[in-house]
């Protein structure tokens, strides 16, 4: 019984990421997005376009608004993309 419980707690687990993931990448300037559980605590990071105005905090309000406190990363990294010089 306790095998069957932790396979439906990581099979939940894994359609709430990819919930925020989704939600993530659905927002303006994210050009990519990943979340993932480490020590109990949901955790993003995304890469936007380097004319972005989003912030680790707005990120996190949007999320909060949008999916509620039980999926709202804890924390954000946010990357810029930088354009390559040919």
């Amino acid at each position: 019984m306790t095998r069957v419980m932790g396979v439906a707690i990581a099979y939940e687990s894994g359609l709430r990421l990819n919930q925020i993931e989704r939600f993530l990448l659905g927002m303006p300037d994210v050009l990519a997005a990943s979340a993932w559980v480490s020590d109990g605590s949901t955790l993003a990071s995304v890469t936007l376009s380097d004319q972005s105005d989003l912030t680790p905090k707005s990120i996190q309000r949007e999320c909060m608004e949008e999916l509620g406190l039980h999926m709202t990363p804890r924390h954000v990294l946010v990357e810029l993309s930088r354009p390559i010089a040919a």
